[in-house]
């Protein structure tokens, strides 16, 4: 994939939905999970994981990532500053907030949709159904959270409602989505990948087989 870095890979058991990849001086780690909500995460789906962490290192996307957060940070508290006299402070700090949130949104969401793109040019058909299986978990294992709150108690009615302002209804993890696009889009994505893979036309001559790609 274009990294010629050393990666070292470690397995984390502790946020099992959450895989990470960042490079910094020349070396660069990936943590991926080893189990998933108490599953066992398989190769295919690790390959896959790993394919993706890649090619965050390959565009090196945590540093780049957390000096836009940076730089956001000090432009907007500049602004802020210089709005003081003219917009109250509740309000100007709902708009810097605002502001950096949306940078950081659409910043991440961009750099997680860039390593979709490339670690599919990477994955074969039976890694790319790993990936979906892998995501569809992630989404299956929110619904259930969603639903498994005992709302017979007041206090299980107030934890039901804020797990239901978090998670929708499709399984989104609202939190996620400030910096991953939706599960759904990533899911379709890898679909749309699946189908437009070549398929494979066997013809026979008489001194071997051969495997041809049609268009």
């Amino acid at each position: 994939m274009g990294v010629e870095v050393p990666i070292h890979v470690f397995e984390n058991d502790y946020r099992p939905w959450h895989a990470h990849g960042c490079s910094l001086y020349g070396k660069a780690a990936i943590t991926v999970p080893s189990l998933y909500f108490g599953e066992r995460v398989n190769n295919d789906q690790h390959t896959a994981i790993l394919a993706h962490e890649v090619a965050h290192i390959k565009h090196n996307d945590a540093a780049w990532f957390g000096l836009l957060v940076v730089t956001s940070v000090v432009a907007f508290s500049i602004l802020g500053s210089v709005l003081t006299p003219f917009v109250p402070f509740i309000v100007k700090n709902i708009l810097i907030n605002g502001c950096i949130l949306y940078v950081m949104h659409f910043r991440s969401v961009s750099q997680e949709n860039r390593a979709d793109d490339e670690a599919l040019q990477f994955l074969n058909t039976k890694q790319k159904r790993a990936f979906i299986r892998f995501l569809e978990g992630v989404r299956d294992k929110n619904i259930a959270l969603r639903n498994s709150i005992n709302t017979e108690t007041w206090y299980g009615k107030i934890l039901n409602g804020l797990i239901r302002l978090q998670i929708n209804s499709k399984g989104e993890n609202l939190q996620a989505r400030i910096t991953h696009p939706t599960l759904e889009s990533r899911i379709a994505k890898i679909q749309k990948s699946i189908q437009e893979e070549p398929s494979v036309v066997w013809s026979w001559l008489p001194w071997k087989w051969k495997v041809s790609r049609a268009a």
